[in-house]
């Protein structure tokens, strides 16, 4: 591997990882929100957040050139993964605990690098499918699925997988033609458009000044989060990319028992040591054949 092509692959990684850091805290405060809010009204005001702050970052840059990204067609599709991805997992998240949730829709990165082998020739490397393998085994490992996960309930987070997997594959073919900030503000808009027909029939007024902190913080972590994840799929193929995300199970067990009080047990943190093993594997390869 030459310098130059392990160092986008280094900084790949390293947008991954604070992705998956970011994005796991955003999770945890939706588990928090859906409780007592209709999920569509979440999801309205995290990405209209989102797409207010693409919009002040990036108009004097791009203006309205942000509205006309160069793949359309494929920015919509992306735009409507992200739609159905969403609101199958906020549902998910009301009746399953957090990391369980997450761990179902984890299956996400294995269908992104069979679509990417499959629609982009993006052969995956034997190192990279080893990862996939080791770090879905540590996720097993932390939550151990057993008869009552996998009930109905188990069926939102596996339709939010479809659509990630989807989003994530798109998001590798439009960020080769567009910016990534011109690409989030649009995808952000749509979205938040998309939402905003249901709001109408699912508006709460926020009961507190805590809750609208915490509606308006989910779209503030949720800007950086993607943001950072965009930039990663720029410098790496998307199965790479999808890999390093797995450790966002790490974080979300952390984070879970800060804020709900589940102590991970020696499972769980034999699965966490499985999923850092696999990660510091890929970073040390970085793609390497």
């Amino acid at each position: 591997m030459s310098e130059k092509t392990s160092g986008r692959a280094g900084l790949a990684i390293s947008f991954a990882l604070a992705s998956a850091v970011v994005l796991s805290a955003m999770d945890a405060f939706t588990k928090l929100l859906v409780q007592e809010y209709p999920v569509m009204m979440i999801a309205w005001a995290r990405f209209g957040v989102m797409a207010l702050l693409y919009g002040a970052i990036s108009w004097r840059s791009f203006g309205w050139r942000m509205f006309r990204p160069q793949r359309m067609r494929v920015q919509c599709l992306r735009a409507t993964a992200v739609v159905f991805a969403t609101i199958a997992f906020y549902k998910g998240l009301i009746v399953l605990p957090l990391a369980d949730c997450i761990a179902i829709v984890f299956v996400a990165p294995i269908l992104t690098a069979l679509i990417s082998s499959r629609y982009l020739g993006e052969r995956a490397t034997a190192t990279t499918w080893a990862v996939i393998a080791a770090s879905f085994a540590g996720v097993l490992l932390i939550v151990r699925p057993g008869s009552d996960l996998f009930n109905w309930a188990a069926l939102y987070p596996l339709i939010s997988a479809v659509g990630l997997a989807i989003y994530q594959v798109t998001t590798r073919i439009v960020s080769q033609a567009d910016d990534p900030r011109v690409t989030m503000f649009f995808t952000s808009v749509v979205v938040c458009a998309a939402f905003s027909l249901a709001l109408p029939f699912s508006f709460v007024a926020p009961r507190s000044g805590t809750d609208l902190g915490l509606m308006l913080l989910i779209g503030v972590l949720g800007a950086a989060g993607q943001l950072a994840l965009t930039f990663a799929f720029r410098y790496a193929q998307a199965a790479v990319v999808a890999s390093v995300g797995y450790s966002a199970i790490v974080w979300s067990v952390a984070i879970g028992w800060l804020l709900f009080g589940h102590v991970p047990d020696a499972w769980s943190t034999a699965g966490m040591a499985v999923i850092a093993v696999s990660g510091v594997v890929l970073v040390k390869n970085g793609g390497r054949k």
